[in-house]
């Protein structure tokens, strides 16, 4: 598919790790092209009208707003905002109020180290391709088109863009 990547979502502007980013899609009845294999030209596909990715989240994969958020495929960045996995609901109940208060104190978000360096790079990188809004290219290889979305509902892709007139796969920028 095709879309545009704001550069203000990467951090230091906005809160995007480096690696999930957010993707304007213009929809319409081409913007999703799937083929089944290599060889085959690549046909229009409405899988995402109507429907809902179910997993830690229940929500359409393309927002109200044409938004599609992908995570790059391969790359596992520091994140930004970490935040500890809360308590289970027998942690809650065997737990003391003074240990509950203890955990609400701790759990706030935090940064994991080079969480802002790995996200800074990438914006960095980005900004190189001349504009706020860029447009990119973003793909994946599944074999069917609703094996696309992790639990999170995000699109697990690479993203291409076009820095200094080539094209350029973020993810694997951000592996070198």
């Amino acid at each position: 598919m095709r879309g545009t990547l704001a550069l203000s979502q990467f951090w230091p502007d906005g809160t995007s790790d480096a690696d999930t980013a957010s993707v304007i899609v213009d929809v319409h009845e081409d913007s999703f092209r799937f083929r089944p294999h290599d060889g085959v030209p690549f046909a229009a596909t409405e899988f995402y009208k109507g429907a809902k990715v179910r997993g830690r989240l229940t929500k359409p994969p393309v927002s109200d707003k044409n938004k599609l958020t992908i995570r790059l495929q391969g790359i596992d960045a520091p994140e930004l905002h970490y935040r500890p996995a809360p308590l289970t609901t027998k942690e809650k109940s065997d737990a003391s109020e003074a240990k509950k208060q203890a955990f609400k104190n701790v759990n706030h978000s935090y940064r994991q180290h080079l969480g802002a360096t790995a996200a800074k790079k990438l914006h960095d990188f980005v900004r190189r391709a001349g504009s706020d809004t860029i447009n990119c290219r973003v793909f994946t290889h599944v074999d069917k088109p609703n094996e696309v979305f992790d639990t999170y509902a995000r699109f697990v892709g690479d993203i291409e863009i076009t820095v200094d007139g080539r094209d350029v796969n973020i993810n694997q920028w951000l592996v070198e």
